[in-house]
C-alpha cells in the first residue's frame, strides 16, 4: 500500500528468483558466488563489510529475501520557468524482522552508528551527519520505506510518512489492471 499512486515510473524486482539465476547453481562460476568469495577474501572497511553481508544474506539484515523489492520515481516541476524538474526516488521492501533490521542498520557503522527513534505506527532510522542530501528512511513491522529527494530531505521525510500511512485506496495498488502487472 507505499506505492504512489501518481509515480512517474516504478520498478519492481525479486532478489530471490535475481539471485538464483546468477547463481546458476555454480557458486564458483556466477557472480554472486565470485563477489562472496571477494567478500570473505576482502580487506574492507566494517561499514562495507556490513552491507556486503546483507547483499549476500538479506534476511540477516531483516529484509525479506522473497519479496519484491520496489523503485518508484516521481517527478515533480522545477520551481523556476526554465528550471529541472525535481527528481524523488523510493524503494520499498518487505520486512521479515523488524528487530534484525533495527540491528543491521544501527550496527553498520561503529564509529558513528545511526539512531532508531520511534514515530506514530513507524520507526525512523537518524543517520549521524543528517543533511539534505540523505535520504528519509522509515520502517515498520511490515515494510522499509526509503524516499530521497535532493531538494529537501525534510520533504522526503514527510512523504516516507504519507506513504507509509497510505490507505489501499489511495495507493498504485487500487488501480486493478496496474496491480495485475506488479
Amino acid at each position: 500500500n507505499s506505492l504512489p499512486a501518481d509515480a512517474y515510473m516504478v520498478m519492481g524486482m525479486n532478489c530471490n528468483s535475481l539471485a538464483q539465476k546468477a547463481y546458476n547453481n555454480d557458486p564458483v562460476l556466477s557472480p554472486f558466488g565470485q563477489l562472496g568469495s571477494l567478500i570473505d577474501q576482502a580487506d574492507m572497511p566494517y561499514e562495507a563489510q556490513q552491507l556486503m553481508e546483507a547483499l549476500k544474506d538479506p534476511a540477516k539484515a531483516g529484509i525479506d529475501p522473497k519479496a519484491d523489492i520496489y523503485m518508484f520515481v516521481n517527478m515533480m516541476p522545477g520551481m523556476g520557468r526554465y528550471s529541472s524538474p525535481n527528481v524523488e526516488v523510493g524503494v520499498l521492501a518487505k520486512v521479515s524482522n523488524k528487530g534484525d533490521f533495527e540491528k543491521f542498520v544501527t550496527g553498520i557503522s561503529v564509529d558513528d552508528p545511526a539512531k532508531v527513534v520511534e514515530g506514530e505506527g513507524y520507526s525512523r532510522v537518524m543517520f549521524p551527519s543528517e543533511s539534505s542530501d540523505v535520504p528519509a528512511l522509515i520502517f515498520n513491522d511490515v515494510a522499509i520505506l526509503m524516499v530521497f529527494n535532493p531538494d529537501s530531505n525534510s520533504g522526503s521525510l514527510a512523504k516516507a510518512q504519507a506513504l507509509l500511512a497510505q490507505k489501499h485506496e489511495n495507493s498504485l495498488m487500487a488501480h486493478k489492471d496496474l496491480a495485475a502487472h506488479i
